[in-house]
């Protein structure tokens, strides 16, 4: 049976359509276009999306959609992240005492995902849609002064003790090849993005740093302009903690 990239690239070719007509009508970006074709869901955002764009993509061509989803779902990589992982905060339901219902997720809640998505594609995931709150110009600016202050020497003491020096950490990260990264400090979700292969993004904190990426093998870590290899030995879902 042919794959789904195979299936859809030949029905868009039938149609005489191109890439570009498709992304305008759909809104679905060219890159997550190309992907599909090439049953490369890896570097797509995760299994809820995939199907989106599947199904978006089917039914702009007019075929049958449900039996590419229903295809994708034999097979759709298996990640440790959850569904509520990856929810933005304001999405999370707040549980009580009782017992939750054994319900997987809203069809509402289900659509509104999917919307946004199209949202996001439709902006090329632009990395202002996500603040980067520890590598910002300001909160670089307000750790240095921070430190600065630390480092003031302090009223001497009978007892003589030594002021405690707190310390600052660089983290850069360069990509190999596209994918999904999440970087927590304090339990906290501070960035979560897609990056572009050839990208780099460089982090600075006190704090340690829980970083997670959809295909390790391809992040390579630099610590305070040290290379310490990659995030992983292998292309899948790999989490690594660093600090000072």
């Amino acid at each position: 049976m042919p794959s789904i990239g195979h299936q859809l690239a030949s029905a868009r070719r039938k149609q005489g359509l191109n890439i570009k007509e498709i992304e305008e009508n759909t809104k679905i970006r060219s890159r997550f276009l190309k992907a599909i074709e090439k049953n490369e869901f890896d570097v797509l955002p995760g299994p809820v999306y995939v199907k989106g764009f599947i199904r978006s993509y089917a039914n702009y061509l007019k075929i049958e959609a449900d039996p590419l989803v229903e295809e994708y779902k034999k097979i759709q990589p298996k990640q440790n992240l959850s569904v509520a992982e990856l929810m933005p905060p304001s999405f999370k339901v707040a549980t009580g005492s009782k017992k939750i219902p054994k319900i997987t997720i809203p069809f509402a809640l289900i659509t509104l995902i999917f919307f946004m998505m199209v949202f996001l594609a439709y902006l090329g995931y632009q990395d202002t849609t996500l603040s980067n709150k520890i590598s910002s110009k300001k909160e670089i600016d307000q750790e240095i002064e921070s430190l600065k202050e630390s480092r003031k020497p302090k009223k001497k003491k009978s007892d003589k003790k030594t002021v405690k020096k707190t310390t600052l950490f660089k983290l850069r990260l360069v990509f190999e090849r596209g994918t999904w990264v999440r970087l927590r400090a304090d339990g906290k979700t501070f960035f979560y993005n897609y990056v572009r292969k050839g990208e780099s993004r460089t982090f600075i904190s006190r704090k340690p740093i829980e970083i997670t990426a959809g295909r390790g093998s391809f992040v390579k870590v630099y610590k305070d302009n040290h290379q310490k290899g990659t995030l992983s030995t292998n292309p899948t879902i790999a989490t690594k903690v660093f600090k000072k």
